[in-house]
């Protein structure tokens, strides 16, 4: 069993406390390590965060991920394009930010390609003037993040059940959302490239 551990220490009695730690990345992927029980309990000890520094961890963390990645070599894709796949899948999560939009949009920047071929989407810019509006489909689902005058139109659809996710309400349809998500990470574990997700 794998149990959840922060690199940089969430509260000021844990090891590797950081008061300057970005709160919104506390429980992201770059600050999480899944460790066995024994060593979960060795990294935690504050009598021992002298030799399990934030950096060390971080190393072995990296180390590992390139273990990793070169036994599935031809597999997998790379290690910079999971973390950012991570990264977007995280921001799909964070219904509430105010900035999602343009965080989303960066991210897709980055992996565009990427993203539709691990999802199977197709991909148009509907719009002559804001060259980052996209809208991506399969026959399952329907993502479309649409710059509009007052910030973004970020909506999901699930195509099959006619339901849609509207992130200017946060609270309606929450399922589809939560589908969505989960075909995110289906669709990219059947490219070997594993999504966490720590809520589930």
């Amino acid at each position: 069993m794998g149990f959840e551990c922060h690199i940089a220490g969430k509260t000021q009695i844990s090891a590797r406390y950081r008061e300057d730690y970005p709160k919104d990345k506390m429980d992201s992927y770059e600050n999480l390590i899944l460790l066995c029980g024994s060593h979960h309990k060795l990294l935690d000890d504050k009598g021992t965060e002298h030799i399990y520094t934030e950096q060390n961890i971080r190393r072995m963390k990296v180390g590992h991920e390139h273990f990793v990645n070169k036994k599935l070599e031809g597999n997998i894709i790379n290690h910079s394009i999971r973390e950012n796949l991570q990264g977007l899948y995280d921001r799909f999560k964070d219904y509430v930010s105010p900035n999602l939009g343009f965080e989303l949009i960066n991210y897709l920047r980055i992996i565009r390609n990427e993203f539709i071929q691990c999802l199977s989407m197709n991909y148009k810019n509907p719009s002559s003037i804001y060259h980052e509006s996209a809208i991506y489909w399969n026959e399952e689902w329907n993502f479309t993040l649409i710059q509009v005058m007052s910030g973004f139109m970020i909506l999901i659809d699930d195509i099959i059940k006619k339901q849609r996710y509207d992130y200017k309400s946060p609270e309606e349809n929450k399922h589809v959302l939560k589908n969505w998500l989960k075909y995110f990470r289906d669709k990219c574990k059947v490219r070997n490239v594993i999504i966490f997700d720590f809520d589930e």
